[in-house]
């Protein structure tokens, strides 16, 4: 396995925090967020939405999404179990995930994607380009405030 990396940016740190946690080294190449590397061809055959990180199974086979790349992890490494045991443990982790991705991560982005310069048509995750809209910035502000 090798995992597409980019330090330092929300998802790839999302996942630096599982694997700290797992214990688990896997080898990285970094991509180079921003130097556009991410949409490159040759990037955009492993990771089709453009997005770090991106795990490239031994086969393969490439896993992008932060949550879709620890829950393939969680199964081949299940200790410690980071999404719960039982049930209500998983149905919790799951609900508690989601609640973080979208009152937290999506408001952190808002904020980011729509305010600096160097961000310039990237306001969205994605093979395409958008325009920012300001006043996500202000909204994104309140949303971060609210979260935490």
């Amino acid at each position: 396995m090798k995992l597409y990396d980019y330090p330092g940016v929300p998802n790839p740190r999302r996942l630096n925090i599982f694997l700290a946690e797992k214990n688990l080294d896997i080898p990285r190449i970094k991509i180079d967020l921003l130097k556009g590397e991410q949409l490159s061809d040759a990037f955009r055959a492993k990771s089709p939405n453009c997005d770090v990180p991106a795990l490239e199974l031994d086969d393969g086979t490439h896993i992008s999404q932060v949550n879709a790349t620890c829950r393939y992890l969680e199964a081949c490494y299940p200790e410690p179990p980071l999404y719960g045991r039982t049930p209500k443990e998983i149905g919790l982790v799951e609900m508690w995930n989601n609640i973080c991705f979208t009152n937290g991560f999506q408001a952190v982005a808002d904020y980011f994607r729509n305010g600096p310069d160097w961000l310039e048509g990237r306001a969205l995750i994605g093979p395409h380009n958008y325009d920012k809209i300001p006043a996500l910035v202000e909204r994104g502000r309140q949303r971060i405030h609210h979260f935490f």
